[in-house]
């Protein structure tokens, strides 16, 4: 969207929200950083990265809906020849995304137990 002849992007309104949410994000990934090299629980530092990633797709979802209802429908309602361009763009991305998940860190075997810290 061109607003003055700057282009305004849909999560404009929500981007001071959305920058809170990934400062609370990089603290949260900083906490676990603490986490290991104070060497807690797996089960602890577990929980943190669910939460990492519960928060993240929160962020994702809400970016995510204003492109649908912003950049998508702004270029089905008005016909421009990128219209069609603009759902194959958002699809490529869902499949990229969906299509590789990350490999894990090698990790050490041989009946290692948990050393719980306390």
């Amino acid at each position: 969207m061109v607003a003055g002849g700057e282009v305004v992007h849909p999560y404009h309104d929500q981007a001071e929200a959305l920058l809170v949410r990934l400062r609370r994000i990089e603290g949260q990934v900083r906490g676990i950083q603490k986490m290991i090299q104070e060497d807690r629980y797996c089960i602890d530092i577990l929980a943190q990265f669910a939460s990492v990633k519960s928060a993240l797709s929160g962020v994702e979802l809400s970016l995510l809906e204003s492109h649908m209802r912003g950049c998508v429908t702004d270029a089905l309602a008005t016909g421009k020849d990128d219209a069609q361009g603009k759902v194959e763009e958002l699809m490529s991305l869902i499949r990229a995304t969906r299509q590789y998940p990350v490999q894990p860190l090698a990790v050490a075997s041989g009946g290692e137990s948990h050393r719980e810290v306390t």
